[in-house]
């Protein structure tokens, strides 16, 4: 754990903090829209640290940054990081490699990641990946939801996700019992 760093970016109120270890992948993400100290409290908290050194950035980090900090504002990215995956279990890496594909301005529940993951009775699992995910934004969890289209839960908050969401060109209706849903329009098929 000591060849890793922190990166912190801060531009139009977005504010990112990248872990990276050492081979130059990311560990974790952290963003914040209220102050850089919430956004590295993020970052950190996957790793189990409090704090860690910053460094100067590579020109390929402060790429990743920009990639983060669009995304966030809504914009359709191709991401580039590497992502560090060292020591997380297989299917939870099958699961992040699915929740990757779904694009920008779609959602899909939490049984259709874990069928795209290849097991279709892993539900919960698929929660707790998301729960647990280091990669927030690359691994757009925020696009995960239940499977009556309903939000459900993000680490960040529900309002946090449905912002996201929002800039991303989600909608929202009322579903029949007048719960506040994702329009049937955004759910993503993996066919």
């Amino acid at each position: 754990m000591d060849d890793i760093a922190i990166q912190i970016f801060s531009r139009e109120g977005i504010h990112v903090a990248l872990v990276v270890a050492k081979g130059n992948k990311i560990s974790s993400i952290g963003f914040s829209f209220k102050s850089v100290e919430e956004a590295v409290r993020h970052a950190c908290e996957p790793l189990g640290r409090a704090n860690l050194t910053q460094t100067e950035a590579s020109n390929a980090v402060k790429q990743w940054a920009s990639e983060i900090q669009a995304a966030i504002q809504g914009k359709s990215i191709k991401f580039t990081a590497k992502l560090d995956f060292t020591g997380l279990p297989e299917f939870t890496k099958r699961v992040y490699k699915v929740v990757q594909s779904i694009p920008s301005g779609y959602v899909a529940s939490y049984s259709a990641v874990a069928t795209g993951a290849g097991n279709r009775n892993a539900v919960r699992a698929v929660g707790n990946a998301m729960a647990r995910n280091p990669f927030v934004v690359v691994v757009p969890c925020h696009r995960v939801v239940r499977s009556d289209l309903s939000i459900g839960q993000y680490g960040y908050g529900t309002s946090v996700k449905r912002r996201l969401l929002e800039l991303e060109g989600v909608r929202f209706e009322k579903n029949e019992d007048g719960k506040e849903c994702v329009s049937r329009s955004s759910n993503y098929d993996f066919k």
